[in-house]
This record gives C-alpha cells, sequence and structure tokens, in this order.
C-alpha cells in the first residue's frame, strides 16, 4: 500500500508546473500533511518546523483539481500551524500564481519578495 510520502509526493508531481520539482525524499523528509477522499491523497502540505528560526515554513501546497475550494488548503494550513511550537508560519509562493490570492484572502501578510533562484516569489507571513 502507497503511503502519505508516496501518495503526496505523487500528488505534487502533477503540479509541478506551479510547484517545481519535490523529490519523495522530500514528502519523508520534511513535516507533511495530507487530506484523503476515497483513499487517495487529494490535498497534501510539505513544510518545515524549524529548530534554528522560530518560524514554521510552508515549501509546497496542493490540492487536487477536482477538490479545490472545498476548504482542504485552509484545513492542512490549520493542522499545520496547530502542530507548529512557533507562533509566526512563513510560505514563498512564485509570484505568478493564482495560489497568492489564498494567502491573502486567508489572513497572510506579504512581508516582502524575494527573487528566488528561478523566479520572483512573494513572502507570506501568517503569527498565531
Amino acid at each position: 500500500m502507497p503511503s502519505d510520502a508516496d501518495d503526496a509526493a505523487a500528488l505534487f508531481q502533477d503540479h509541478r508546473d506551479e510547484l517545481g520539482f519535490v523529490n519523495r525524499a522530500q514528502t519523508r523528509e520534511k513535516d507533511l500533511v495530507v487530506e484523503r477522499a476515497d483513499g487517495d491523497v487529494v490535498a497534501a502540505l510539505l513544510g518545515n518546523h524549524c529548530v534554528r528560526k522560530p518560524q514554521s515554513t510552508i515549501y509546497e501546497l496542493a490540492v487536487d483539481d477536482t477538490h479545490r475550494r472545498q476548504g482542504l488548503a485552509t484545513q492542512l494550513v490549520e493542522q499545520f500551524a496547530d502542530d507548529s511550537p512557533h507562533e509566526r508560519l512563513v510560505a514563498k509562493c512564485p509570484v505568478d500564481l493564482d495560489a497568492n490570492a489564498f494567502y491573502a484572502a486567508t489572513g497572510w501578510t506579504l512581508a516582502s519578495r524575494d527573487e528566488g533562484k528561478r523566479r520572483a516569489l512573494n513572502v507570506w507571513e501568517r503569527r498565531e
């Protein structure tokens, strides 16, 4: 039976045009939150509760196209925040993605812009 990590990696791979490449090892090494429907991973969040900085960082957030606009991304973020030992959450999102509207609509603050390695990123911040 596939693991949450394998199924999440497949979902991230389905969204590689937006997210870039996410390998299976990353889904096993980082903090992973998933939502399943009918046995399939339909939403996944990959992040890290930092030990060197007082923040938790979201690296990837994806929802299967057929399950969007059902509150799953918000649910994953809330679970990740609940599991965090930190008050500060950070997410970087390429400036050209529609996902920026999600962060703006769900109470995140646009903290800065990072030129990134391949493309410009909006840096979103949320305090608990």
